[in-house]
């Protein structure tokens, strides 16, 4: 299988879960469950793939202290290639606490730390060095301010001059800034995620069947809405959209991380030799099986290999 790199955040997750109800202010709210383990967005797309017998390595960094090298050695334990997260002594490690409700759903209080130092000086080296047919994924867009914008897409460019297939999965855009940063994105990206709020904004006043359409006719040749427990709705190069519906209706633990399981496995059953559709298929198990556990990967069991991990969840 060839490989998949992946470029974001990375850092820690603390959850406290099992709140007793909405924060408000100066009210007291009970917490049952406190959890730390690694995150970051492309944090949790690797570690996913590694543990679904698929080639992952991470392009991000960390600070130089307890957090980060917690985070490098539960990646490195789960199979994720660590050579290219940079420890920076001048940062400390992105830390997310996340609160999640009775029903699985979640909130963040995000501190970037060296997740905001990620940049070009990081990303070109390793991409001038990747294969064609590899596949490079952007996580945490908007949330990379020394990559967002025109440095992105000119990386997005040169990878596809490589023959390197592009991914891109969107964050909130605490700047508002949406689609006047990534709308020059499209023509060189070959997958792009985004979840039903997020593509909201990208686009205002259009319903999810004409945003779809209006990604695609800029340029992007697959294109993803993630929309939750409704599953997914996909329009492939040549194809018309179509939706992926999740095969049961599940009362969710945590629903972190769901997206990036998921996006993680459409990825590697793409590499794995999965059709499209197929792999989105599978993705859509993986992130079942995530969201029944705390943890924005911690549902997702480590595999020997992809066709191993095809046979169990797909």
């Amino acid at each position: 299988m060839k490989n998949i790199w992946c470029v974001g955040s990375l850092g820690i997750d603390i959850t406290v879960a099992q709140l007793s109800g909405p924060l408000r202010k100066s009210e007291l709210v009970i917490g049952t469950n406190l959890a730390e383990d690694t995150g970051g967005c492309a944090g949790n797309v690797a570690r996913t793939i590694a543990k679904l017998g698929g080639n992952a390595k991470l392009i991000a960094r960390v600070g130089a202290d307890y957090y980060g090298d917690f985070a490098i050695r539960m990646l490195k334990n789960d199979g994720v290639d660590i050579r290219q997260i940079v420890t920076d002594t001048g940062a400390r490690t992105g830390v997310s606490i996340v609160l999640v409700q009775n029903n699985g759903e979640r909130s963040f209080i995000y501190m970037p730390g060296a997740n905001y130092k990620l940049g070009l000086q990081d990303i070109l080296p390793v991409l001038e060095k990747m294969m064609p047919g590899d596949i490079i994924n952007f996580s945490d867009t908007f949330l990379l301010p020394l990559i967002d914008g025109i440095p992105t897409c000119n990386l997005l460019s040169r990878a596809r001059e490589l023959g390197i297939i592009t991914s891109l999965d969107t964050s909130w855009d605490v700047e508002g800034r949406w689609i006047d940063l990534i709308g020059d994105y499209f023509p060189y990206l070959s997958y792009f995620f985004t979840n039903l709020d997020e593509a909201k904004q990208l686009f205002p006043g259009m319903r999810p069947s004409e945003i779809i359409l209006e990604i695609a006719r800029r340029g992007v040749k697959n294109v993803i809405i993630k929309m939750g427990a409704r599953g997914v709705y996909v329009k492939e190069e040549n194809t018309g959209p179509y939706r992926l519906s999740p095969r049961q209706k599940l009362a969710p633990v945590d629903t972190t991380g769901a997206g990036d399981s998921f996006v993680a496995a459409s990825l590697t059953g793409i590499q794995g030799g999965l059709t499209i559709k197929d792999a989105f298929r599978f993705a859509i198990s993986v992130a079942e099986k995530n969201i029944m556990v705390y943890g924005a990967n911690t549902g997702i069991p480590k595999y020997n290999s992809f066709a191993d991990a095809s046979h169990h969840l797909s």
